[in-house]
């Protein structure tokens, strides 16, 4: 009774726990509901059970696709069930923060590691700005500011495909025949190779992990963390 008339409120925010079995029952069936709230941009769930986080994002990232803040997800250890992660998120364009709980990791997901993650999540979400990792005794946040990093310049290599020789060779053959012309094609050739280089050399600038600072660590507690209000307008 409460879910249906909250789904017909003008809800930007919202939080709820999973702690019972009721709720874990409901969950799916609450989560596909949320397509109604379109102007939803903020959702905590608190206490989701790691087993269900799969089915869950399934659901979320198809009814939830415009959500700027999202928590507290477990963050799957296998390799097979983190890339299914990463491809529910891909169609959460607009996340801005994320918040993700680690404590089952074994052994613990310590910062430098933090900060791969992070960078392999802003793969998929390029406008994600923070994420916060959960842990069994604390929660980091770690904050992408390129700003304030010297990006790395790359000078990419040409590669000339087929097309490019072959018109190199014709260039090249209009010069005359016999052994004057050999020597004109490959002069043509070369030509056309020196050209097609300086139209596809180009330089590529990123920021690699640097991006990413460790901003600060604070004792955890699920049931007072207000950052699902504040993080988002």
């Amino acid at each position: 009774m409460i879910v249906d008339l909250l789904l017909h409120c003008p809800i930007t925010h919202l939080k709820f726990p999973v702690d019972t079995e009721d709720a874990v029952s409901l969950l799916p069936l609450v989560l596909s509901e949320l397509n109604q709230l379109k102007k939803l941009r903020s959702l905590s769930i608190t206490l989701l059970p790691a087993d269900m986080v799969l089915q869950s994002m399934e659901i979320i990232s198809t009814s939830c696709p415009n959500l700027q803040y999202l928590s507290h997800i477990p963050l799957p250890m296998d390799h097979k069930s983190h890339m299914a992660l990463l491809a529910h998120l891909t169609r959460l364009a607009h996340l801005r923060v994320l918040e993700v709980d680690i404590q089952d990791w074994a052994p613990p997901l310590t910062p430098p590691f933090q900060r791969t993650v992070a960078a392999s999540l802003r793969m998929v979400l390029p406008k994600l700005r923070f994420i916060f990792f959960w842990g069994r005794y604390e929660r980091t946040l770690w904050s992408w500011a390129p700003e304030d990093v010297e990006p790395i310049h790359v000078r990419t290599q040409p590669v000339f495909p087929a097309e490019v020789r072959e018109a190199g060779a014709a260039e090249g053959g209009r010069g005359g025949t016999g052994e004057g012309a050999s020597e004109s094609a490959g002069t043509g050739g070369a030509a056309a190779a020196a050209a097609a280089a300086s139209t596809a050399e180009e330089t590529i600038s990123y920021v690699g992990l640097d991006g990413w600072r460790n901003s600060w660590s604070a004792g955890q507690n699920y049931a007072n963390s207000t950052v699902w209000r504040t993080a988002v307008p």
